[in-house]
């Protein structure tokens, strides 16, 4: 399975980077705006900061814009990954910018048609709001996007807890998670450090006893 950051933490990444444990970084309109700075240094930083794809989310809404804004971005860097809204003028940009051989992620799906829709004019990702969709959208989607698109990647996103993710381990080909989920994953859960602590102990029980 495939984890995503989603967000802009370039300590989280710094501390991350040679474990590869991180497919790639996902961000939109509202990260890069509190990041601060011009889009093209924040986008540079988080391809520095990470060896794998960067998801961009494009700002234009009509179709012909979409594609324009989609090659400048794909033409500032071969590993970016188009975001784009899974609507009508998304759907007509995805089309021919999987034509075109340009990387696209369609995002905001909240319900199957969407995925399906996006699946069938050539999306190589899937971003799925899960929070928004509920179970609904799981029961069927991946044999359905697979059967349309088999290439296509389904990534769950909108993630709020943890918890979440063991549900998705079998149904979904990644996550997109926020850098606090991400954080909690990456510590020791409370069973483990028990385990260890135990461990610790009865290892230094038998130096004491091997010490009379």
């Amino acid at each position: 399975m495939e984890i995503w950051l989603d967000g802009y933490d370039l300590k989280l990444l710094e501390k991350i980077k040679e474990l590869n444990l991180v497919h790639g970084v996902t961000t939109n309109p509202s990260i890069i705006a509190r990041a601060g700075g011009s889009r093209a240094h924040i986008l540079s930083t988080l391809l520095d900061f990470q060896h794998g794809p960067l998801a961009v989310q494009i700002v234009a809404t009509n179709a012909e814009e979409i594609i324009e804004e989609a090659k400048a971005l794909y033409g500032f860097s071969s590993r970016i990954i188009v975001k784009i809204p899974a609507t009508m003028p998304g759907y007509q940009a995805i089309y021919r910018l999987s034509r075109a051989r340009i990387p696209t992620m369609a995002t905001a799906i909240v319900d199957p048609l969407q995925a399906l829709l996006a699946a069938k004019v050539g999306a190589d990702y899937l971003a799925l709001y899960l929070s928004s969709a509920g179970d609904n959208l799981l029961s069927v989607l991946p044999q359905i996007v697979k059967k349309e698109n088999p290439v296509c990647k389904i990534l769950g996103a909108s993630i709020h807890k943890k918890e979440e993710i063991s549900s998705l381990l079998e149904k979904l080909d990644g996550v997109t998670l926020s850098p606090a989920i991400l954080k909690e994953i990456l510590e020791t859960p409370l069973a483990a450090a028990q385990a260890l602590a135990k461990f610790d102990y009865d290892v230094s029980i038998r130096a004491c006893l091997k010490s009379f």
